[in-house]
């Protein structure tokens, strides 16, 4: 599936130019974002966006999508029209909205993602992989915000596996990434081999962590150097067994010698739920099992206010993008960073976020 041997086109062609929004009259700044994805492709009319649907579909489609973020965005904010504020459509000088999906061939991709990543200041990428009930319009929205707010000027990649984007869909969403393994894991090789020279952030979210941490291992299993590249591994609110994360899989991720973040917090009403529904505790849940382990930092945002389930903090917290901000920028280890406080446990160091 796809072109793992195909590393660009030769004459790849002109990158399309981005929405007018330079100068203050345009109210709204627009960030690329560069997407894989397997789910089925929706052609819809001449004059409106293409989407994606929550099937999978035969083989990857890539390209781009345009993304505004409004003059007066918070940082952390998805802002989105309200029917409170009598908003029914999406203002791009107000809202974060997508204005365009180009969808492209591989070739194209590769070409306007590699001259994104190798032409900025530290060439470099930030490929995130979402978790349960998101769209791809909001994964789109949501990679765009935080490049934006972490002030990221290498090229933000993101992989949008074919979650259903409801709240009652968490059973056909575990089965769907399964189903997507194998996609994620070839998008992993492909942005690796499109851009040797780029340094790599990857951060993952939720259940799509599942996905995220297996692509990983997989790979660097058959490609060891490439590890070298892996510059911030970041785990967030991961969806995970916690016994089959601390045994399975944190022990490889250890091994590959690479800075492990992992976000934990005991107010995630989410992992709460999913604890109960898979019968045991999950990796991002500290209030039953904190997950402490050397090679991994573990940092507990309990403390931070969020929303009332508390499962998206890594995106929509302006104290938890803050740190991000510290680590992908700067690579700068936990003792480094503003507002983390260390503390110990049976001999294993982790770091409480304090507000």
């Amino acid at each position: 599936m796809g072109n793992a041997g195909n590393q660009g086109a030769r004459n790849p062609p002109t990158p399309s130019p981005l929405p007018p929004s330079a100068g203050q009259d345009s109210g709204y700044a627009v960030v690329r974002v560069y997407f894989g994805t397997d789910r089925v492709l929706i052609k819809n009319g001449a004059d409106a966006l293409p989407s994606f649907e929550a099937h999978r579909a035969s083989s990857v489609a890539y390209g781009t999508v345009d993304v505004s973020i409004p003059r007066n965005h918070l940082v952390g904010g998805l802002e989105s029209p309200s029917i409170w504020r009598l908003e029914t459509t999406p203002d791009p000088t107000r809202h974060v909205t997508v204005l365009r999906v180009n969808v492209t061939g591989y070739d194209q991709f590769v070409a306007e993602m590699r001259s994104k990543a190798l032409n900025a200041p530290a060439p470099s990428i930030m490929l995130f992989v979402h978790g349960y009930n998101v769209s791809f319009e909001d994964a789109a929205r949501r990679t765009a915000q935080m490049a934006y707010d972490l002030d990221f000027k290498g090229a933000p990649v993101f992989f949008s596996w074919p979650s259903h984007a409801h709240v009652y869909s968490y059973l056909a969403d575990g089965i769907e990434l399964e189903r997507a393994q194998a996609d994620l894991e070839l998008f992993l090789a492909q942005v690796l081999a499109a851009s040797p020279d780029a340094d790599v952030y990857v951060i993952g979210h939720s259940m799509g962590n599942r996905g995220l941490t297996a692509a990983l291992l997989n790979h660097i299993r058959d490609h060891p150097r490439d590890a070298a590249r892996l510059k911030q591994i970041v785990l967030a609110a991961p969806d995970i067994d916690t016994d089959k994360f601390v045994n399975q899989i944190a022990p490889r991720l250890i091994a590959m010698q690479r800075p492990i973040t992992l976000y934990v917090s005991s107010r995630d009403r989410a992992l709460t739920a999913s604890s109960v529904f898979n019968s045991g505790p999950r990796a991002g849940d500290s209030s039953q099992n904190l997950v402490l382990l050397d090679g991994i930092d573990t940092i507990d945002v309990t403390s931070v206010e969020s929303d009332f389930i508390g499962h998206s903090y890594v995106g929509d917290r302006r104290s938890i993008l803050a740190d991000l901000y510290y680590l992908i920028n700067g690579d700068a280890r936990p003792a480094q960073r503003f507002g983390l406080t260390r503390h110990v446990s049976n001999g294993h160091e982790y770091w409480i976020f304090n507000p």
